[in-house]
């Protein structure tokens, strides 16, 4: 079962209020006009493909690692097992 909490809640009433202004100062804001920018992608990222080859060489030799890893303890379980 869940422990009870200390805390008193607030209530709702009080959280509403915080959180919304009131009438008269929503309708009396003045609106903002907003310009879109124009956003530019330079020719070289946009044209060239990046050779994940070069990047990712590092990536090979962990999952050698790794497997011959897993194989080394696969065996020793297998190992174990006809001991125990």
């Amino acid at each position: 079962m869940a422990k009870k909490s200390r805390r008193t809640r607030k209530s709702k009433l009080s959280q509403t209020q915080l959180v919304r202004p009131s009438r008269d100062a929503v309708e009396s804001t003045p609106a903002v006009e907003v310009k879109p920018t124009k956003v530019t992608t330079p020719q070289a990222i946009s044209s060239a493909a990046p050779d994940f080859g070069q990047e990712y060489e590092y990536v090979i030799g962990d999952l050698k690692r790794i497997g011959i890893l897993a194989a080394g303890m696969l065996a020793g379980l297998v190992i174990l097992a006809f001991f125990i």
